[in-house]
């Protein structure tokens, strides 16, 4: 940039900032001497809004990433109890079965005349292997 300025007599600014730098620590800048000389107050000025542009852009990433990881957050709550749900929901299905193979045995019994109706009780003990009768 140097030489360019030396050999062409221009006016030059340059500016940038390292995308990846999540502070100041990333920003350059470089005024020819010419434009230092001739317009010092607004080379200043133009390095100053680069400056506040790159802030506002580092800001804007920093309130994005915030958002983003509130949205993950979210979600993984989301999926727990989720999860949670499904577990309950299958330990349910597998009660349901147990209660099943219960009447289905108590069926055959009635069938092949093993029990009577009376005999059959008034609730159905799933933790248990044999049903047991309540009778009052």
């Amino acid at each position: 940039a140097e030489r360019l300025c030396a050999e062409t007599n221009c006016w030059l600014f340059v500016a940038g900032h390292n995308r990846s730098a999540a502070s100041s620590s990333g920003f350059f800048h470089y005024e020819s001497p010419a434009l230092l000389e001739d317009a010092f107050n607004q080379a200043t000025g133009l390095v100053n809004q680069f400056g506040n542009t790159v802030n506002g852009l580092i800001t804007h990433r920093k309130e994005e990433v915030m958002e983003l990881n509130m949205r993950y957050q979210e979600m993984s709550q989301d999926k727990e109890q989720a999860v949670k749900q499904a577990r309950l929901a299958q330990e349910e299905l597998v009660k349901m079965s147990d209660e099943k193979d219960i009447l289905s045995r108590l069926l055959n019994k009635l069938k092949s005349g093993e029990l009577t109706v009376d005999d059959i009780p008034q609730s159905i003990d799933t933790n248990g292997d044999q049903p047991t009768s309540q009778s009052q």
